[in-house]
């Protein structure tokens, strides 16, 4: 289950089976939205940017986009031969940045449009991203893998850390981050 909700409390939500749910009231009710599941590119994140316009990504490098709250969603592959997108983060204004399976990362500079791949230190699963602000980000994965960006995802390091490395059964899944930093 993955959950993202914006200030005014539309929100959408991604469920085992490819299915998805929306919320208008801060997640007090939901409502189905099982007419728009795909099996076959199930969604394993989502991020509601407003009211209107939220993103998923999902197995075989799906993107599944809404810009009328929900109504309709597009689903196109970002990359075909892609096993599995993980999360998506949007740092900037028209910037997203996904992460998946052996350590893949892309980034779109036009609001999804298209998608590049960028670099990283890693060929680790990239579980999850998050932003503080516009420039720095971080992505956690297997192997206890933490990478960091202050450059809005287009040069990734690794964050020194005892845990990662291939001798240890450790994964990060989930990262978050706030405006403060943390």
């Amino acid at each position: 289950l993955f959950v993202s909700i914006d200030s005014l409390g539309k929100g959408f939500a991604t469920l085992t089976g490819g299915v998805f749910a929306e919320t208008s009231d801060n997640g007090l009710t939901w409502y189905d939205l099982r007419n728009f599941a795909d099996n076959n590119y199930k969604a394993t994140d989502i991020y509601a940017i407003d009211s209107n316009n939220a993103f998923a990504v999902g197995w075989a490098g799906s993107l599944f986009r809404t810009t009328n709250g929900g109504l309709h969603w597009d689903s196109t592959q970002i990359d075909p031969n892609q096993e599995r997108l993980h999360s998506i983060a949007n740092p900037a204004n028209n910037v997203f940045i996904v992460c998946g399976d052996f350590g893949t990362m892309l980034r779109s500079t036009d609001n999804s449009m298209t998608w590049k791949p960028v670099t990283v230190p890693t060929t680790a699963y990239l579980e999850s991203v998050a932003f503080s602000s516009p420039e720095i980000g971080v992505a956690v994965g297997t192997n206890a893998e933490i990478i960091r960006t202050t450059d809005e995802g287009l040069t990734w390091a690794n964050i020194n850390n005892p845990l990662t490395g291939s001798s240890t059964n450790v994964s990060f899944r989930q990262i978050a981050a706030f405006p403060s930093g943390t």
